[in-house]
């Protein structure tokens, strides 16, 4: 009796820290625009629903147009 109640308690433990520290990671995503040929126009990071991260964009041909860093500042993205 006195193992299954550690077992339970490790479990729980374990999806406290979970549901604790999941949130303040925030999730991110790679998100790409095309032209209408289909080439790769730009791409871009969002990070919870904003620009947030590397962005790439590049001419018609595919050669790199521009590369830089959205950033947030005082609760902005720049």
């Amino acid at each position: 009796m006195e193992n299954i109640k550690k077992v339970l308690f490790g479990k729980a433990l374990i999806v406290l820290l979970i549901i604790l520290f999941v949130p303040s990671v925030g999730f991110s995503e790679t998100r790409k625009t095309y032209y209408d040929s289909g080439e790769l126009n730009v791409e871009f990071t969002y990070k919870n629903g904003k620009k947030e991260g590397p962005f790439k964009s590049y001419y018609k041909g595919g050669q790199l147009k521009a590369e830089g860093n959205y950033r947030k500042v005082k609760g902005r993205t720049c």
